[in-house]
């Protein structure tokens, strides 16, 4: 039984760490995504299908460094080929993106360098495109108003 103790905390101790995998959620209209795992120089690739009823998508990404070992330095992240734009670099990384269309299948490129233990998250936000009645309603609402105040 000591025997087996022993293999048993060997092999716990030499075991390699596991490594967490990127995730990609989406629940409705939003979803996160992101890895707690990344070092040296990467690439997170994350994809997903047409959402039903949703037409463009917004999307922002962040990492926030509290020592050179947690910082992530993001040289390119793309979404369906087209380039986020920077707010911030250095210690705090912040680059959104805003109404992109949803294609049938969607590209999310994460590039950049780290530290021995970064991580980035980021999050989704989806929207529907109005149909044709739901904006002539809006236009004729605006026609009603104009011409209430036209009258006064």
């Amino acid at each position: 039984m000591k025997k087996f103790f022993a293999f048993a905390l060997a092999a716990a101790v030499l075991a390699p760490a596991a490594q967490a995998a990127p995730i990609l959620t989406l629940s409705g209209a939003s979803g996160v995504f992101g890895d707690d795992a990344v070092s040296g120089d990467f690439t997170r690739t994350f994809t997903f299908g047409p959402q039903a009823g949703f037409r463009l998508a917004s999307l922002d990404i962040s990492s926030i460094a509290t020592s050179d070992a947690t910082d992530v330095d993001f040289t390119s992240v793309t979404f369906n080929g087209v380039e986020f734009d920077i707010v911030s670099e250095g210690r705090q990384e912040f680059r959104n993106l805003f109404d992109q269309a949803i294609l049938g299948t969607n590209t999310l490129v994460v590039r950049g360098t780290s530290g021995a233990q970064g991580a980035f998250s980021g999050t989704i936000s989806l929207a529907a495109i109005p149909e044709p009645a739901t904006w002539a309603m809006m236009i004729g609402g605006f026609g009603m108003i104009g011409a209430a105040a036209r009258r006064r």
